[in-house]
């Protein structure tokens, strides 16, 4: 009896240090660029963000949109860093860093570490959707348009720019430009500058051969004689229509209260005629 108990303790402790073994934990990430051009080198530093669980060797994994990619091996050091070389735009996704003291396959890690970071890998043929913000989206012809665009992803390459796009084709807009964001103003704007507005950041070409779109942000442009805010105008709309359909409105009341009076009147009759 004794014996039984001793292996299945002995069991029970195995299949735990087996569990501990595979436990995959999360770790941190940081990159010195979120935006990488295509063929150069992409670095990403990866560290272990819990020291008290750092007993013996570890194998620390890269991880692209929730998958492993790549597997280095942490001897003392809490810390390394990954670097792939001749990127592509395929290479853009979401990646984080985890670790385990087990070695895998990098393939079969599927988990997301501490933290994650989204790398953009640009081309001279790319177009990346960036942000769009406006004061208000009903305008008066003839006022200017303000526009702001901006990215929240790092500070904007020196090769990349933001081109304002209208129904998915570029504005010929000189903007307004620091490291994170720009403003575009179109001055004496008419109704056929109606439509839906986007940013998006793209190699330097010109603005019309510019092709993409972002989220977009709807501008109407109304004309001087209406306000904003007027009601759509009716067929009633306007001092003329507005006569004219009193008098319609009052004819049909009058042929409506004489048929009223004229069945009665016939009911009359035929009353008498029965009595």
């Amino acid at each position: 009896m004794t014996s039984l108990v001793f292996v299945m303790l002995s069991l029970v402790e195995l299949m735990n240090t087996l569990t501990a073994d595979t436990i995959i934990h999360p770790a941190n990430i940081s990159a010195p660029r979120m935006w990488v051009k295509e063929g150069d080198i992409m670095t990403l530093e990866c560290s272990v963000s819990d020291t008290k669980i750092s007993d013996g060797p570890r194998h620390m994994y890269l991880c692209k949109d929730g998958t492993g990619i790549l597997m280095s091996m942490l001897l003392k050091e809490n810390d390394t860093s990954f670097k792939v070389d001749n990127v592509t735009t395929k290479d853009s996704g979401k990646y984080s860093c985890v670790y385990s003291h087990k070695k895998m396959l990098p393939r079969e890690v599927n988990a997301t570490g501490e933290h994650s970071v989204f790398i953009h890998v640009y081309g001279p043929h790319t177009v990346h959707p960036a942000l769009i913000s406006g004061e208000k989206s009903l305008i008066r012809e003839g006022a200017t348009l303000q526009l702001e665009c901006q990215i929240t992803n790092g500070e904007l390459p020196e090769e990349l720019f933001l081109y304002l796009c209208k129904n998915g084709v570029g504005r010929l807009v000189e903007p307004l430009m620091n490291s994170t964001h720009a403003i575009f103003r179109i001055g004496n704007i008419t109704r056929h500058d109606s439509g839906n507005y986007s940013c998006v950041l793209a190699e330097e070409q010109t603005p019309m051969k510019v092709r993409g779109e972002g989220a977009k942000f709807y501008i109407s442009v109304s004309s001087e004689d209406s306000k904003a805010g007027d009601e759509p105008r009716t067929p009633c709309s306007g001092n003329v229509f507005r006569i004219l359909c009193s008098i319609a409105v009052l004819i049909v009341a009058v042929v409506v209260l004489s048929s009223g009076r004229i069945c009665q009147q016939k009911d009359v009759c035929e009353e008498k005629e029965e009595a």
